[in-house]
Order: C-alpha cells, then sequence, then structure tokens
C-alpha cells in the first residue's frame, strides 16, 4: 500500500487520480489514499459482488464519485443499481461500453444515449469504447458520444501501440488523443448556441429574391402580383409582404418607377383622396 501511496503523491499535481476497482484490494488502496482519489470506477461485471460493496460502506464516501457501467444491464436493474449508489457517493456517472477486443461499430451502443438521458435525468453519463484503433471510427467516437449528450469520455491511451502491455489494440496515441480533444471541439463549436447566428441572417438577407418590376409604373399607381418577379439584386428592397402592407395603409407609387427596380418606403406616398 505504501508503493500506491508514493505513486499517488508523484502524479497527484498533474490531475485527478481514478481507480478502476475490481475487488477488496482495490478497495484497500482506495481507502487507504482517500484523501487524493478523487473517484472510482466499477465495471458492470463487479456491481453485484458484495463483498467490495460491503468494504466500501464501511467509509463515508459522500463526497467522492463514482462511475458504474452499466453495460448488460437493463434500465430497471440499472436504476437499481444506480439508486444504490447514490445513497452512499457524492455522485453517481452513469457509464456504457463493453470490452469487446475490438468492440464492432453495430455494438457501440449509441443508441443509449438519450434512453439513459431519459432514464437518469440527474445523473451524468460517460462513453467508453475499445474499438480497433488503427481505424478512423475509434477516433470518432468520443465525438459522437460528445456532441450527442454524453459528459464523460473514457479513451484507453499509450505512448506506442505496438509496445504497449495492455489494451494496445484500443488505446490512442497523445497525439490522435489530442487530434480527437480538437475534434470534439470543432463538433460542439458547429452545433452552434443560436438557431439562427448572426452570418446565417446576413446571407438571407443578402441572397433573399425580392420582387423587382416587370414594366414601369406610373406615380400614384398600385404594385400587385402582376407587375413584379422576384431576383436575386444588390438593390436593397422591400419584400412583397411589406409593400402590400404599405397599399393597404393607403400608400401609391410616389413617382414614375422603371422596370426592373426594386421598391423602397420611399417611393411611396399617401393616396390623394
Amino acid at each position: 500500500l505504501s508503493q500506491w501511496r508514493h505513486l499517488f503523491e508523484r502524479v497527484d499535481y498533474a490531475d485527478d487520480i481514478w481507480l478502476d476497482i475490481f475487488d477488496i484490494y482495490g478497495v484497500e488502496v482506495f481507502l487507504s489514499n482517500v484523501d487524493i482519489i478523487s473517484g472510482i470506477k466499477l465495471q458492470a461485471s463487479v456491481l453485484y459482488n458484495y463483498e467490495v460493496r460491503a468494504a466500501l460502506e464501511r467509509s463515508d464516501l459522500s463526497e467522492k464519485t463514482i462511475i458504474v457501467n452499466i453495460s448488460g444491464l437493463e434500465i430497471s436493474a440499472a436504476q437499481d443499481v444506480v439508486l444504490y449508489f447514490e445513497k452512499k457517493f457524492n455522485k453517481v456517472v452513469v457509464q456504457f461500453g463493453f470490452q469487446s477486443y475490438p468492440t464492432k461499430v453495430e455494438d457501440t451502443g449509441l443508441c443509449k444515449i438519450p434512453v439513459l438521458k431519459g432514464a437518469f435525468p440527474y445523473s451524468e453519463l460517460c462513453i467508453a469504447d475499445h474499438a480497433d484503433a488503427e481505424t478512423d471510427f475509434a477516433k470518432n467516437i468520443p465525438i459522437y458520444g460528445a456532441i450527442i449528450g454524453c459528459d464523460y469520455i473514457e479513451k484507453h491511451a499509450c505512448l506506442d501501440r505496438k509496445k504497449a502491455k495492455y489494451d494496445g489494440f484500443s488505446a490512442l496515441t497523445f497525439e490522435e488523443l489530442a487530434s480527437v480533444c480538437e475534434g470534439i471541439k470543432e463538433a460542439f463549436s458547429a452545433m452552434g448556441s443560436r438557431f439562427v447566428s448572426e452570418a446565417e441572417k446576413e446571407y438571407l438577407a443578402k441572397s433573399i429574391q425580392v420582387p423587382v418590376l416587370k414594366h414601369d409604373i406610373k406615380a400614384g399607381g398600385l404594385v400587385g402580383e402582376q407587375d413584379v418577379i422576384y431576383r436575386r439584386t444588390s438593390q436593397k428592397g422591400l419584400n412583397a409582404e411589406e409593400i402590400q402592407q404599405l397599399q393597404k395603409r393607403g400608400r401609391v407609387i410616389a413617382n414614375p418607377i422603371s422596370k426592373h427596380s426594386a421598391l423602397a418606403e420611399k417611393d411611396f406616398r399617401k393616396a390623394n383622396v
């Protein structure tokens, strides 16, 4: 246990420390260093290990976070598990994704995200995958998961896949991870923050077709659908609805206007009655 403490103290400055627990020894390591460990993860295969549960119950973990992998469980069973750990931990992160080597594309389970968000509206979600790291799909899964609704991404990392002793087939190099992170940033940027962006409004304003005159119009005349055609033009002009509203308020053409001209509000005057 002292060796674990020494290791944790050396890396504590870098970022949060998390433990993937499988047995009582893992619990002992966790509880012996609980002051510097942010949280733990339990695989689906460990959720019903009551020896592990009992060991965790002997300590106050109300300020810690647990990641619970519910792969293979139906929603009702997953809800029971999450409810149990919610009573013990400050926060439960619901994770899906299992260690198939490598995970097939069709087994990734992205369809679970909206279902899990509905079943666990107050929990955060995490996606884990073990796709073949040599494929583009392995680099895209975290991006897909993030934009669909996951709050956390679990991805194995290595310095060199050929030399990696564990999980090298699914681990990304640091350079590849940096590319994935950039892809996630771009994806969220592409989602935008407004339904209609300012650039979109500007484009429509510049490109929208406006009514232009099919023929000359005399002063005092009215403009109907038979008098106009619709074109993209650099001219600033009223749209059809705006022209109709002006005429409903008793406005007529103020001065003669030649064909191919767009109409502006200044081209109308109050009719002489």
